[in-house]
Order: C-alpha cells, then sequence, then structure tokens
C-alpha cells in the first residue's frame, strides 16, 4: 500500500483528488477521495496540504454525517502531525483557521456534539503545539512565533474558545464538555495567550479574569480535576504575564 500511495504522489495524483474536493461534482466521488487521502496521508502529509487539502476539507465537513465528520476531522490532525516546517502552517493552515470556527463551537446539547467539539479542539491543540515544535524558543524568533499564532487565531475562533472557557462557569457546562475538550482548549489557549499581545486583549476585553476564578470555585478540586485545575492557572499566568 505505501508504494502505491507513493506512485499516486509521485504522478500528481493528489493534486487531482484535491481538485475534486475544490470542485465538487458528486458527494460520493468526494468519500471516495476522503477515504484516499486517508491512506495516502501517513507517507504523504505534505502532498495533501500542498494541493490545499486542509482547505478544501474543512469547506466541505458540514455537508457530511457524524461519521464522515469524524473521518475528516481525524485526517486533518493525522495531516498536522506530519508538518516539518512552520512555513507549511503560514501557507496551508492559517488561510483555513476561519472556517474551523464551525466545528470549534460550544452547544450545550447532544453527545455527537460533544464528541466533534472534542475532536475540533484537539486539532487546534494540534495546531498551536505544531508553532511551538517547528519554532525554537530563541530572542530570534518570539517575533516570528508571535506572528504564527497570530495568523492561527482569528477573532471568530477565539471568541468560540472564548464561549468554552465561559461554559466552565456553572456544573451543566462543566459537564457538558470531556475531559479532554477541557484539556486540549486550555493547552492551547496557554500557548496562544503567552505569545500573542492580540488574543490576551481580546480574551481580557471579554471579563476572561472573572471567568477563570470563576472557573476554579465551579471545577470539584478532586483528584481527576487536579491537571485540569493546572491548566486553568497556566491560562491565567500567561494572560498576566
Amino acid at each position: 500500500m505505501p508504494q502505491v500511495c507513493n506512485k499516486i504522489v509521485t504522478l500528481g495524483g493528489v493534486n487531482v483528488l484535491c481538485e475534486k474536493l475544490a470542485n465538487v461534482e458528486s458527494f460520493d466521488v468526494v468519500e471516495h477521495v476522503v477515504r484516499a487521502l486517508s491512506k495516502i496521508v501517513f507517507e504523504n502529509a505534505f502532498s495533501i496540504l500542498a494541493a490545499n487539502g486542509f482547505l478544501y476539507l474543512l469547506q466541505l465537513i458540514d455537508f457530511f454525517d457524524f461519521v464522515k465528520q469524524k473521518n475528516i476531522l481525524s485526517l486533518l490532525t493525522t495531516m498536522v502531525k506530519y508538518i516539518n516546517a512552520p512555513e507549511n502552517i503560514d501557507l496551508y493552515i492559517a488561510p483555513a483557521m476561519p472556517l474551523l470556527r464551525g466545528v470549534v463551537a460550544y452547544r450545550n446539547s447532544d453527545e455527537k456534539s460533544k464528541e466533534l467539539l472534542e475532536l475540533g479542539v484537539n486539532l487546534y491543540r494540534m495546531i498551536t503545539d505544531s508553532v511551538g515544535r517547528l519554532y525554537e524558543l530563541t530572542p530570534h524568533n518570539i517575533g516570528r512565533l508571535r506572528k504564527c499564532y497570530e495568523a492561527i487565531a482569528p477573532k471568530e475562533l477565539m471568541d468560540n474558545f472564548f464561549e468554552i472557557l465561559a461554559a466552565g462557569c456553572d456544573s451543566a457546562g462543566y459537564l457538558a464538555l470531556t475531559g479532554k475538550t477541557w484539556q486540549n482548549a486550555m493547552i492551547a489557549l496557554r500557548y496562544l495567550c503567552k505569545f500573542s499581545p492580540r488574543v490576551c486583549k481580546q480574551f481580557i476585553g471579554r471579563g476572561v479574569f472573572q471567568v477563570i476564578q470563576t472557573m476554579l470555585l465551579t471545577v470539584p478540586p478532586n483528584d481527576a480535576d487536579e491537571t485540569l485545575h493546572m491548566r486553568i492557572q497556566e491560562v491565567n499566568l500567561s494572560l498576566i504575564h
């Protein structure tokens, strides 16, 4: 199978597949494309990124049922794991970030929405991790690091993350989100608040300190939530500094 995938890439097959995502003629064809890309991504993630596959898949995700949406989010997350150069984030990930807003949206509703939110937040956490992984933290890189974090944090998407934070201000909202959603949201926000003055200003303007203090009182301080308490405090410290 790897040899077949490499042959497809060598012959320009990924560009052809991604063109099918950009110019949809049939959703049956799109489903076959998603399955093919799910095989190709492990050895050739960059070829999908370079063909704007990340952007095209996010554009189409709302048109699929729950199972296929999960598969697409898994494909996108795998794609991000294989990014090996910071310019790939600037060129292929950042332009798609406004589209992620529809996935990373707090809805106090059914289990399917809860699971999709968990996968969407995990995807975004992987993106923020990749920025930190690809830029060595040196005085020379601080400006580039800040610019990259701000590029992946459009205002509308950050508004959605604030709503996720605010959901923790009451027990019903806290229980409506999975533990992984909480953990990954806090890790992503810690990076953003540490390196992006614009994101800090946006959150502070919406009253984030009051939200954090309320969260710390709402989340039960038991062993299971000890790590979450630590993550909330890390976000708080990143905002302060």
